[in-house]
């Protein structure tokens, strides 16, 4: 019985080498029904709670719970039962593929993310507080490594950009463009997102 009533989680959004946004629920035969809480699973155990997320509910809903309901809707056998049934499964299928689908762009840009500080997903899919307590670790990581003197600006301006310094730098500069609207943000993030290593001379 207890393993009739649970807590599980559902919804998975964005996911990319085992980081996601999920949520909470709780479930009947592993059916979600009341959202308890969204988190940005970071793939360590570290799991950051986040402000519910609609997005994520919406998935578990479309994905699960609907198609459960459209299936009890085909014991009715009536055309308009039907019909929903059809639209039901449509878009759960529509939920399902974005499940797995991931743009090229965004892998480039998560696996940057991922290799500056660990923490791939993208800062303008999480909530305000999480982007500020990415940002801090992002930050300390950088003094630690660069020095409390040292300037991640200075260092994109000089164009002492190589495949070392470019993913923490990346990060830095994608996280400065959401805080800061000046345009000066903008072309320092354009410089390191468009970094090429030079080719050696042959």
């Amino acid at each position: 019985m207890a393993a009739f009533f649970g807590a599980h989680f559902s919804g998975t959004l964005y996911r990319f080498c085992d980081q996601a946004i999920k949520t909470k629920f709780f479930t009947i035969a592993g059916v979600p029904l009341l959202p308890q809480g969204s988190y940005y699973q970071t793939g360590t155990g570290k799991d950051i709670p986040m402000l519910l997320s609609e997005k994520s509910v919406w998935a578990a809903y479309s994905r699960i719970t609907m198609p459960v309901i459209g299936m009890c809707l085909l014991m009715a056998n009536n055309i308009y039962c039907l019909l929903l049934f059809a639209a039901i499964m449509v878009n759960a299928l529509i939920n399902w593929f974005s499940y797995f689908y991931v743009s090229e762009p965004d892998k480039a840009a998560r696996q940057l993310l991922q290799t500056a500080f660990g923490y791939n997903m993208l800062p303008e899919l999480l909530p305000r507080h999480v982007q500020v307590k990415l940002h801090n670790e992002l930050c300390s990581l950088f003094k630690h490594t660069y020095g409390n003197t040292a300037k991640w600006e200075d260092m994109v301006k000089k164009g002492q950009l190589d495949e070392a310094t470019r993913p923490i730098l990346y990060a830095l500069a994608r996280y400065a463009r959401i805080f800061n609207n000046e345009f000066r943000y903008d072309e320092l993030f354009n410089k390191v997102a468009k970094y090429h290593q030079p080719i050696p001379m042959q």
